[in-house]
Formats: structure tokens, sequence, C-alpha cells
């Protein structure tokens, strides 16, 4: 019964990250004005257009007069024909130019932080340097740096190992190896796994569609195709299981014990989340989903209490008398 419940998971999860954005039509785009079918295929292959707004997220950003400063002298017009766009200002597209003679990026974008403040640069360098003005665009853009990711993973596996030797000397309470009675910290996991996996078969079978997510993030999943939408599901379920399992541990643990707890689940989530996003794209992290949720369950098994039905005090078996009120559990 297991397996089918996980091959079942494993088929759902297939289906759904191969889910995208349908194509339009753009055959029917050749039937308008030049103007207007070159403005859609922009939209459609970079995803702005004019009057999108930018975040300025590097310290300075370089700006020319005009386009052709930067292709007649790509060296000298940063000190003589520039403007500067700080950190954190936000900037708006005014026009967008092809400059064929452009051998490095041929797309040209006319940004303006104000009505005195404007200039070009190219695509490539705005892309780089900018962040779509947006709360959860901004939070994408952290969370995937590569680096940022690299020091997240080593220091998380250091806190894991201090706590798992910890819990076995001084029975501090860890989620999968010494953890309580309640269903709540694995399921968190196990859904994290899950969505993990969606975002990793997301980035490597339709990357297109996490980057016009990107452009234009929602937190409503009906908004969004299947494989985005579920993708979002988890992450409002993540976010009420962690409220559900706060308030399991502050009641079954003292305050110094739950905090304790707490910490390792969040690092042990994040563990997990790293692992499956980036396995998932070599396809590893589908078997090693199937493996950790079997993993999970026995776990969760191996620290299940039964509880009397009258009193709700703690029995040492499925059935029998409750040595608190005297109760029969059948």
């Amino acid at each position: 019964m297991c397996m089918k419940l996980i091959n079942w998971i494993l088929f759902i999860c297939l289906a759904f990250v191969s889910c995208q954005y349908p194509e339009p039509d753009m055959a029917s785009w050749n039937e308008l004005p030049a103007e207007q079918s070159d403005s859609l295929r922009f939209i459609y292959q970079h995803h702005y257009t004019i009057n999108y707004n930018f975040l300025v997220h590097n310290d300075s950003l370089q700006l020319a007069i005009t386009p052709y400063d930067v292709v007649s002298d790509p060296v000298s017009w940063i000190d003589s024909t520039s403007l500067v766009l700080k950190k954190g200002e936000v900037i708006a597209v005014a026009d967008i130019q092809i400059v064929p003679t452009d051998s490095v990026d041929s797309v040209y974008v006319k940004v303006a932080r104000d009505q005195y403040t404007m200039g070009w640069i190219r695509e490539k360098d705005l892309l780089r340097n900018v962040t779509p003005d947006d709360s959860i665009s901004v939070f994408i853009r952290l969370f995937s740096n590569h680096n940022l990711l690299v020091l997240l993973l080593l220091g998380v596996v250091v806190v894991l190992f201090y706590l798992v030797r910890f819990s076995k000397k001084k029975s501090l309470y860890i989620v999968h190896f010494n953890d309580i009675d309640s269903p709540y910290p694995s399921l968190l996991c196990v859904l994290v796994a899950i969505a993990a996996v969606f975002y990793g078969g997301i980035q490597h079978f339709q990357p297109q569609t996490w980057v016009h997510y990107y452009y234009y993030p929602t937190l409503n999943p009906f908004a969004l195709p299947w494989g985005m939408g579920c993708f979002i599901l988890c992450f409002w379920g993540i976010v009420l299981l962690g409220i559900s399992v706060a308030d399991e541990v502050f009641h079954k643990l003292s305050f110094g014990n739950a905090i304790t707890y707490l910490v390792g689940l969040a690092c042990f989530c994040l563990a997990i989340y790293l692992l499956f996003s980036l396995t998932t794209p070599c396809y590893i992290g589908y078997f090693l989903l199937a493996c950790y949720i079997a993993f999970a369950v026995a776990r969760y098994r191996r620290f299940r209490r039964f509880r009397c039905g009258a009193c709700g005090a703690e029995l040492p078996q499925k059935r029998g008398v409750c040595r608190n009120c005297g109760a029969i559990n059948r």
C-alpha cells in the first residue's frame, strides 16, 4: 500500500512539472501591424516591455546618453558620457532599440529614474544589475545566488551534525532521530521535499515558465500553470504546517527544548530543499523522494505513542487498560 502511494506521488510530480504557460499563436501576429507584432514577440521572448519597472540591486549602474556611444567607443563612454544609477533606485523601461552593428548584444534598453535621469544600456548588462520591482522577485534573485546556497548548505550540515550528536548525548529532540509524538514535523519535511522536486523539475524541464514567473510573480496558485500552481500550493502548505508545528512543539516541550527542536527542523527543511532541488534535474531527486517518504513514515511510526481515548495519557501499547484513569482501550 505504501509503495503504491509513493508511485502515485511520483507520477503526479512528473505530470505536473511538464505543465507550462500556453504558447501564443504567433502566426496570427503576422496579420497585425509590424510595430505591434514586433512588440508582442519581444514581450514573449524577453518577458518585459516599455514601462516595466526594475530595481537596481548593484552598487551602481552606468548608462550612456545614446546607444551608439557604447557601440562606437565601448571604453571611454563610461567616463565622458555616462549617467550613474545607485543601488535601491527604481527605474522604468522607456524605450527599446535593436542595434545590429553591436556584436556583443544587439538589444539596447533605455531606462529612466525620472525625467532628468535616463540613458541607454545593453540588455544583458541591465538584467545582470537589476531585479523586477517586486518583493517576490527580489527574494527569488537572492535565493538563486549559488554562492549563498553553498554557504547555506555547509552551515546547515554543520548545525545538523552537532544537533544529532547532542540529541544522542543529552536527549535533545530532533526530527526523525529523537522526534516528538506528532505527525506535523515529518509531514512538513515531506512537503518541503515535494516542493523542492517541483522547483527542480520546473527549472530543468520548463525554465521559461520559471523566468516568466520571475518577471510576473504571484502567490495565487490558481492564476498559474499546473506545475507552478502546485509549487505555490506547496508553499502555502509549508506556511500553514509551519504554524501548526510551532504550536505543537511549544505545547509538548519546554521552551528551551522547543527552540532547539525548531532550529533543527528549520535546518533540516533547508537541507532537504537544497538536496532535492539540486538532484531533481539529473532525475536522482525522484528516486530520493520515494526513499525519503518511506524513511519519514518509518521514523514517525517508531516515535508514535499511543494515548488513552478517555484521558489522553500515554499507553505502552495500542490496546489495554490505562494506568492513569483505568479506562479500557480497545
